[in-house]
């Protein structure tokens, strides 16, 4: 069928007999709707325009909805480890002395995941150069680099922070839990303090 239908707006007719249903469009909610043969009106859904980060509460007779932002007690469950960017920090404080080339701060991450980014911060303005070292849980102290000589390692020059996202010829960006890590100092001038932070998710 080509074209339209045209038909009167209405109040509810009465309840049709016994298997029909009468359709017709409301004169309050200028919607189409339908009363069953129980006496029931039921309604199409209304058009209305997208609100970000809200949710659809309830549909009334007229076919218009609530909406709302949820909350955190509308969610169940709980983040998964994969689902949440995890981050370890490395500190290494000279006391005001010029820090000194070699590994340091050895920690064990309780989280794995791949790397997403890193930040380098340091004081005073000086420069200094980062490898990272892994070793798996129970396998020692890390002493076998993550960067790998191509790879582009954290570092300062003549700044006292940097960051990055790019991960260009690492060997490895995975890391697992219960990794020992450790890193790895050289090409210092002046920075008596540094700290790096690894994100990964």
């Amino acid at each position: 069928m080509a074209g339209s239908l045209l038909a009167t707006a209405i109040t509810a007719p009465g309840t049709p007999a016994s298997g029909k249903g009468s359709i017709y469009v409301d004169s309050t909610s200028k919607n189409i709707a339908v009363k069953d043969d129980a006496g029931t009106v039921k309604h199409g859904v209304q058009t209305r325009v997208a609100t970000a980060n809200n949710w659809i509460r309830a549909i009334d007779d007229a076919g218009a909805t609530t909406i709302s932002q949820p909350a955190f007690t509308d969610i169940s469950g709980i983040a998964t480890s994969s689902q949440v960017v995890h981050s370890v920090t490395f500190v290494v404080d000279g006391s005001g002395s010029v820090l000194t080339t070699g590994t340091k701060a050895y920690t064990k991450i309780p989280y794995g995941g791949t790397l997403q980014g890193w930040t380098l911060i340091g004081s005073p303005s000086g420069s200094i150069t980062i490898d990272i070292f892994r070793a798996a849980d129970a396998a020692g102290l890390p002493v076998i680099s993550i960067i790998g000589g191509s790879g582009t390692k954290p570092a300062l020059a003549s700044a006292v922070e940097n960051s990055s996202t790019s991960f260009t010829s690492w060997t490895s960006t995975t890391l697992t839990a219960k990794d020992n890590m450790a890193i790895s100092l050289s090409g210092i001038t002046t920075t008596t303090y540094c700290a790096l932070t690894l994100y990964f998710q």
